[in-house]
């Protein structure tokens, strides 16, 4: 997961793709293409609002797009207010 910053006091977020189909391909249809079967993105976004909801210190608008280029795809997700949101630093510290 890494993060860069977009817009005015926003946060963004990325999750690799190869990381989100580990973590929740399993809940895909046997046999189904990933590309219509939604249940594990689904799955992601809805753990996803309910962890910014029960880690938010203030209203805060969220985002999703993706984003990708030829080294791979990945899952950007926005919020907005960035101080709304609890995140983690690379030094292991949350703000």
């Amino acid at each position: 997961m890494g993060e860069e910053p977009r817009g005015e006091g926003a946060l963004v977020l990325l999750f690799a793709l190869e990381d989100l189909r580990r973590a929740h391909g399993r809940l895909a249809s046997p046999g189904a293409d990933p590309r219509h079967d939604t249940a594990a993105f689904r799955s992601f976004r809805e753990r996803l609002l309910a962890a910014a909801a029960d880690g938010a210190r203030a209203p805060a608008e969220l985002a999703m797009w993706w984003e990708g280029t030829y080294n791979g795809y990945a899952l950007a997700v926005q919020a907005d207010p960035a101080s709304a949101v609890p995140n983690e630093d690379p030094g292991g510290g949350r703000n």
